[in-house]
């Protein structure tokens, strides 16, 4: 089984929260897609884009969809993820290793544990 501390939570951290996170002291600061990773609650209610992470349904998830390159959302397309620090760089994905993990961890219910909010 997936654990979220040790496999999922390192790459959210590393690659994700960056800039779906909210700072309490600094309320200019929104995440990105009205999306967090930073609160268990939070992301798994999803952004403006709706159910991010669908428990138990990776392919259903548009956090999974966006690790493997962009979406079609209607007549909006959505930037596959991580997006690339520096404007015009070309997309790099997660290594394939990270993506299966999280693919996983949605397939195994997307356990996150309260104490890590």
């Amino acid at each position: 089984k997936v654990d979220f501390n040790k496999d999922i939570k390192p790459i959210f951290t590393a690659s994700c929260v960056k800039c779906h996170h909210v700072e309490a002291n600094n309320p200019k600061v929104k995440p990105r897609a009205g999306f967090r990773l930073d609160d268990k609650d939070a992301a798994l209610k999803g952004g403006k884009a709706g159910h991010d992470i669908v428990p138990g349904k990776a392919d259903d998830s548009l956090l999974y969809k966006l690790l493997l390159g962009p979406v079609k959302d209607g007549d909006d397309g959505i930037d596959a993820m991580p997006k690339q620090a520096k404007k015009g760089a070309k997309w790099q994905a997660l290594p394939q290793d990270q993506i299966d993990l999280i693919k996983r961890w949605i397939n195994e219910g997307a356990d996150w544990p309260a104490e890590s909010k």
